[in-house]
């Protein structure tokens, strides 16, 4: 409530400061002997102006700031000259800091071309007014006290006081506020000084004492003005202080003592409803009292302070709000229709209704374009265009260059313009992007390295490398560019050309940039040098990557302290240093592939690539045939607390290797490995693969009826897998090795031919065995015409791998000796042609067959 009552008392302040300035603007001789004011349009012009600005004078001076403002606008209309009066306009203007409208009165002081004192206070006023306390202290900074009128000096400190106290300087205001009251030449001047010294004192104590002797103090400054603009200001500080005091009820009375005043200012009665309403716990009397607050005013500042007290209330819903907006709406004066649209723009926005809060900020924008709030009205706009699903970067990017367009500050505008740009960049319009960044880049210090990065992605994504290039290289000697962003700069860089294939041209740069890393920190030239690293790997160049791998370690080797970041590096390249010599050929570099391992667990064992060493090592050992090496290191990993998170990993391999030793231990230890993987990990989608694992382990036991129970388990929990497939072939074969007919297995090899989603290689291993399973039951002859229709079909598509043809190659065979056992040796001779033609595995035995059958 107490900000509220700060602001009513400011307006008041501004208003009265008004009619002071009137005063001074125009000779207080009286015009006798002449015709009533504006019957004479045709008078001379200089007689026109002195009538049309006293009779302003005089009706600000009577407390008619209303009437002021026709008398001027309507004499202005009949003769526009008027319009470039000087001593008019400064009437006008003061008309118009009396009524608050700043807006209009900053248009027209713009007229008021000399720097008087007057003039100067003048737009100080507005300033104030319009919250630009900055440029109000600019502008009263160039007085001096000694060079102002007498009859102003008092007004000349109360600015500055202001200025003070909105900054948060309340000692400051107070001394100016002090002075303002010592140079007062009137009751008014004197009382306003009063006024404001209230304020600092009301903003600046919470002790209870002090609070007391200040209500007792306003309550007798209230009966003694009582009446009076001054009265009004001091009855609603009062109220403030007995507010702060928990006298709600003294101070409800001292605000409707003052309402009841017949002749009171509409204006005080507002903002003593206003403070009215601040002061009442009463959600739905608040909304009540500043319904018809708005329903009555025509002033702006009263309606901000009326919107931003219901807004501030939590009590009431934005949906609440909004319905009081629309019901008042009809019935409030045009002068404020703007605020009450934006105001409903920002409930629509808490209601997440995006559409309606883009239809008000529109409206806003199309039906009053000269709106103090249309910037509010475009920041909504271009929120919704962003927030909008898809959404409407080009439109966003519209909206915030109109806003742009409209700030007062060049810094402002350079803001407004980078999100512009972004959302241009964000639409893909990567020239347009890149061209704005380039023109605020060195305006915005805190984002040129954001910006670097917008631009080479911007010039990259055009394919204009060498620009991307100019502006990188440029940003190595911009001390505002920390070396994070340059790395990240040089990354994109370097990701663009790998991704074209261009693996030489980004080894180049990489080169460049180290050769000339003088003023590099060490980790951003290793960084650099790790990047070359992992690209030669990438290029499958393994003795290069070895040795940028060794440069980078040869880097730290008499380097006593290093950084985590800096150990990772090094870790990450002793892991990428063991992997390619494990690719490159020759036992011995294998071997130096594990003792790379070690030595990376050993110097850096804290780093994130520990663990992955234990299963690449792992990996390498297991080449080499030293499963048990493999096993034992897995295992080290999966009881590591530390890294919980490759224990699945760890095990599911440990259990491989178990499995590639091949005896009737390994194979129960493998399998006592997999179930305990299963049951920690119950959900673990990868435990499809697991399960699979164990029922073909089961059937190298030759425990056939297990290994059948599992697969038929892992076909109906897994039904919808991929690779489903694989469990219903290992059920299949289960089958078949314990059936003598086993006409089961003809059906599932049947059904498994016959999915449409399957790899070919296992249609053609289904294939196989279901001819096999037939031959198996004695139904040789439907076993050959399966394997001639499923060949046949097969060998149909293009491009088969190596298994597929392995199979069909198998089936042909195995009909192709059926049929010469039949004695159908045409028959099995076309059979064994096809293998030939197709060069399918056995295809050399079908070759033999042909010679022999020649000779016979």
């Amino acid at each position: 409530m107490y900000k509220h009552l700060k602001s009513v008392a400011i307006v008041a302040f501004l208003s009265t400061c008004a009619t002071l300035l009137a005063t001074n603007t125009v000779s207080n001789n009286n015009v006798t002997g002449q015709v009533a004011p504006f019957s004479t349009p045709n008078a001379p012009k200089a007689e026109l102006e002195k009538e049309v600005s006293q009779a302003g004078k005089s009706a600000i001076e009577a407390g008619m700031p209303s009437l002021a403002r026709a008398i001027l606008e309507s004499n202005i209309q009949r003769a526009p000259y008027l319009e470039n009066s000087k001593i008019v306009n400064a009437v006008y203007v003061d008309a118009l800091i009396s009524l608050g409208e700043y807006n209009k009165a900053e248009q027209v002081v713009k007229t008021l071309t000399d720097l008087s004192p007057a003039n100067t206070i003048r737009r100080a006023l507005i300033m104030c007014g319009l919250g630009k306390g900055e440029l109000a202290k600019s502008g009263i900074e160039t007085l001096n006290s000694k060079a102002i009128p007498e009859a102003l000096i008092s007004w000349f400190y109360l600015v500055k006081g202001y200025i003070h106290f909105e900054n948060g300087e309340k000692q400051q205001a107070l001394t100016e506020f002090a002075k303002a009251k010592q140079y007062a030449k009137s009751s008014l001047a004197s009382a306003d000084a009063d006024v404001a010294i209230h304020i600092v004192k009301l903003s600046s104590t919470d002790n209870e004492k002090d609070l007391e002797t200040l209500a007792e103090e306003l309550k007798s400054k209230v009966q003694t003005f009582i009446g009076t603009p001054e009265g009004f200001q001091y009855a609603k500080q009062c109220a403030s202080v007995l507010f702060r005091l928990g006298k709600e009820n003294e101070a409800l009375y001292v605000i409707n003592q003052q309402l009841e005043i017949a002749l009171a200012p509409e204006i005080d009665k507002e903002e003593l409803n206003i403070i009215s309403a601040a002061m009442t716990k009463d959600a739905n009397k608040q909304l009540e009292i500043l319904s018809d607050v708005l329903r009555k005013t025509t002033s702006p500042e009263i309606v901000e302070l009326a919107i931003e007290l219901i807004s501030s209330n939590r009590k009431i819903s934005s949906e609440r709000i909004d319905k009081m907006l629309s019901d008042v709406f009809d019935n409030v004066s045009v002068k404020i229709k703007d605020r009450i649209i934006i105001e409903r723009a920002k409930c629509a926005i808490k209601a997440k209704k995006r559409e309606q809060a883009m239809a008000f900020a529109q409206n806003i924008v199309e039906e009053y374009p000269t709106s103090k709030y249309k910037s509010d009205a475009l920041r909504i706009l271009a929120w919704v265009a962003w927030e909008n699903k898809p959404p409407q970067y080009r439109l966003a990017a519209a909206n915030l260059s109109e806003l742009a367009n409209m700030q007062d500050t060049q810094q402002q505008k350079d803001e407004f313009m980078y999100l512009a740009a972004t959302c241009y960049f964000m639409d893909k319009d990567y020239a347009t992007a890149a061209n704005i960044f380039e023109q605020v880049a060195s305006k915005i210090p805190e984002k040129q390295g954001a910006i670097l990065n917008r631009i080479v992605e911007a010039y990259l994504a055009q394919g204009n490398e060498e620009k991307a290039l100019s502006f990188t290289d440029k940003s190595y000697n911009n001390k505002t560019i920390n070396e994070e962003e340059i790395w990240n700069a040089e990354w994109k860089i370097i990701s663009y050309y790998t991704q074209s294939n261009l693996t030489e041209k980004a080894l180049e740069r990489i080169d460049k940039a180290i050769e000339t890393s003088a003023n590099f920190s060490a980790l951003l030239k290793m960084r650099m040098m790790w990047l070359r690293a992992i690209i030669s790997e990438q290029s499958q160049n393994y003795s290069r990557t070895v040795k940028y791998c060794n440069n980078i370690i040869d880097l730290v080797q008499n380097t006593e302290d290093i950084s985590n970041i800096e150990s990772e590096i090094v870790a990450n390249t002793m892991l990428l240093k063991a992997s390619s010599l494990e690719k490159l050929a020759g036992t011995e570099n294998k071997k130096q592939s594990i003792n790379t391992y070690v030595q990376l667990r050993k110097n850096y064992s804290k780093t994130e690539a520990v663990p992955l060493s234990y299963l690449y090592q792992a990996r390498v050992e297991a080449s080499l045939g030293h499963f048990d090496s493999a096993h034992k290191l897995c295992i080290t990993l999966a009881q590591d607390e530390k890294n919980p998170q490759y224990r699945y990993d760890a095990l599911i391999d440990a259990a491989e290797y178990q499995k590639k030793i091949a005896t009737e231990s390994s194979y129960r230890e493998a399998l006592k490995i997999l179930d305990t993987l299963c049951s920690e990990y119950p959900n673990d989608p990868r435990n499809f693969y697991a399960r699979l694992w164990q029922a073909d382990i089961l059937r190298l036991i030759n425990s056939f009826s297990n290994a059948r129970k599992l697969y038929y388990e892992i076909t109906n929990k897994f039904e919808h897998h991929p690779e489903v497939f694989l469990a219903w072939l290992g059920l299949g074969d289960s089958i078949m090795a314990q059936q003598p007919r086993p006409t089961d297995a003809i059906s599932i090899f049947e059904r498994l031919y016959a999915l449409p989603n399957i790899p070919l290689s296992a249609k053609a291993e289904a294939a196989f065995k279901w001819s096999f399973a037939l031959r198996k039951s004695n139904r040789n002859s439907e076993a050959n015409e399966v394997a001639w229709l499923t060949s046949n079909a097969l060998l149909k598509n293009e491009n088969l791998d190596a298994l597929t043809k392995y199979w069909i190659g198998r089936n042909l065979y195995t009909m192709a000796e059926s049929l010469e056992e039949k004695s159908f040796t045409r028959d099995a001779i076309s059979a064994y042609n096809l293998l030939i033609k197709y060069k399918l595995p056995s295809y050399k035995m079908a070759e033999q067959k042909l010679k022999i059958s020649k000779q016979k």
